[in-house]
């Protein structure tokens, strides 16, 4: 499929042609000599020697003109053939320039589908051309860069170390152990709340937009606090009730707010405004999965642009439990579920 060629003795009139300018990425790679060779690969066909730059600006205004619903302001990156043909749109952050992202345009359902960017897509390239011909980066000289390792979904805090060591108690300590700390809150994690709404969640399982029950708060540092028991067969230490309140506050009064289903033995507590606006939504399945297999728990995990999310084990394991909304002289400063009241 043949792309929008680059041509420096045409380049100056064809942008003037458009009205904007070529993506920055873009125009510089087909410049590049070692690159353009690659992409006039056989096995690609990416450039097609026989298109000048103004054979696309009359493709552009043809398909604004004749193609229902493309975009006013789309430029034709491909020569339409078939169902799909690929296009850009301007940068909303430098509206004189086409940004880097490619999209597809379906003729049939009259809509756009973002792709992919020029990098992604000369790496693409690249990795086709050297499948299908080893020698050629060789015989060319042409350099593409490595794809960099990808940085991890989730990154992890542990939690309290101190109540580590006590949730890890086993047998007779165990015993030991929970009558110490009966009655008390005991110190967990701190997380950062930067959004509105506490959203607690099964582990594996993201927040669904906006219709989960959610507790409303004031965004700030929260404390995570626990209660522990005895397991039932009276051998462990578990979690029998989590608190996530805001730092410092106490003489809390506690009210009925939802219940949650727990199937993973584990909860997590989402800042559902900092995961939604921090997390790319191509990322969220890969984050979805990163939870469930944390290396220990209690711990916050850390997604995408610093959202935070509480993780917590689930009492007694799987289960319905109640939710219940913290206030403090009326005002709500927290969320706590009880893992020993089934819902």
């Amino acid at each position: 499929m043949p792309w929008f060629p680059v041509i420096p003795a045409e380049l100056a009139q064809a942008e003037s042609a458009l009205g904007i300018a070529l993506p920055i990425q873009y125009r510089t790679a087909l410049l590049a000599p070692g690159l353009r060779q690659m992409l006039q690969h056989p096995v690609l066909g990416a450039i097609d020697p026989t298109l000048h730059m103004h054979d696309f600006v009359r493709l552009t205004a043809e398909v604004r003109r004749d193609v229902p619903e493309f975009p006013a302001d789309g430029v034709v990156a491909t020569v339409p053939m078939g169902r799909y043909f690929r296009f850009w749109l301007p940068d909303p952050r430098n509206p004189s320039r086409l940004a880097d992202v490619i999209y597809s345009w379906d003729t049939v359902a009259h809509r756009k589908v973002k792709d992919c960017t020029t990098d992604a897509w000369v790496r693409l390239s690249a990795q086709i051309v050297r499948e299908s011909d080893p020698q050629f980066f060789v015989r060319s000289g042409a350099v593409v860069r490595e794809r960099p390792a990808p940085e991890p979904a989730v990154r992890f805090r542990a939690g309290d170390v101190a109540l580590a060591a006590l949730l890890a108690a086993q047998g007779a300590a165990a015993a030991v152990e929970v009558a110490g700390a009966a009655g008390r809150w005991l110190p967990c994690a701190r997380m950062h709340v930067s959004g509105r709404h506490l959203v607690p969640r099964d582990l594996g399982q993201l927040p669904d937009g906006t219709g989960d029950p959610a507790v409303t708060v004031v965004p700030g540092e929260y404390d995570a606090l626990v209660q522990v028991a005895l397991s039932p067969a009276g051998d462990a230490v578990v979690v029998s009730a989590l608190r996530l309140v805001r730092a410092g506050v106490t003489d809390l009064v506690a009210e009925p707010h939802s219940v949650l289903d727990v199937d993973l033995a584990a909860v997590a507590v989402f800042d559902r405004q900092a995961f939604f606006r921090r997390v790319p939504v191509e990322a969220q399945d890969a984050v979805a999965d990163a939870l469930c297999a944390p290396p220990s728990m209690p711990c916050v995990a850390v997604a995408g642009r610093s959202a935070e999310v509480l993780l917590v084990p689930a009492g007694a394991g799987d289960g319905s439990y109640p939710v219940l909304v913290l206030r403090r002289e009326g005002a709500v400063v927290g969320l706590e579920v009880r893992f020993t009241g089934r819902g």
